[in-house]
């Protein structure tokens, strides 16, 4: 069918998409116009087709980078390969189907995606605590600047009594001036 087109001149929309995504594309009902190339694409089919024009586009720009687990048709249909199978070749365990592709090594994947949600993590409680530091320092700023103004204040307010530090009293109930002691009278 794009062989058909491009011999015309007429290079399809599909031309230079990966070949599971045009193939299951195309075994699901969607044709290509012979005019100019574009897709046909049944009622049933649009969002799927939106998303999966969407997720190619993606990766020509280098804004997504598709993986064997989690390619463009993968991001388009919005379910998960399944694991430890081949896919568009049949029933085949990835170990024969992928055994010179380097890419095969799911565990290094994984760590390098586990230590990037980890960093993305991270930076994201650093911008947390900044933020909730600086909300903390000016919360303290205010309250400090508040009483500064009151005890600059004091005086004019006859409600407010700050006692000098030089005449503070002690935490013991029973200690008494000695001057109180001396005029109690005497028991008989």
């Amino acid at each position: 069918m794009e062989q058909d087109l491009m011999d015309r001149g007429i290079r399809p929309t599909t031309w230079d998409w990966p070949d599971r995504s045009k193939w299951w594309l195309f075994a699901n009902g969607v044709t290509l116009n012979q005019l100019d190339g574009s897709l046909v694409v049944p009622e049933h089919m649009q969002e799927v087709s939106r998303d999966l024009v969407a997720a190619i586009d993606e990766t020509q720009q280098e804004t997504f980078h598709p993986q064997r687990e989690n390619d463009e048709l993968t991001r388009a249909l919005k379910n998960p390969e399944h694991p430890r199978r081949a896919h568009s070749i049949g029933v085949v365990p990835w170990k024969v189907a992928w055994a010179g592709d380097s890419s095969y090594k799911t565990h290094r994947k994984s760590k390098v995606e586990q230590e990037e949600k980890l960093c993305a993590l991270q930076e994201e409680m650093n911008r947390k605590v900044a933020s909730l530091e600086s909300q903390m320092d000016a919360r303290v700023n205010e309250a400090v600047q508040l009483a500064l103004s009151q005890r600059g204040t004091a005086g004019s307010h006859p409600d407010v009594v700050i006692s000098p530090a030089s005449q503070r009293r002690s935490s013991c109930a029973s200690t008494a001036p000695s001057d109180v002691q001396a005029e109690a009278p005497a028991p008989e």
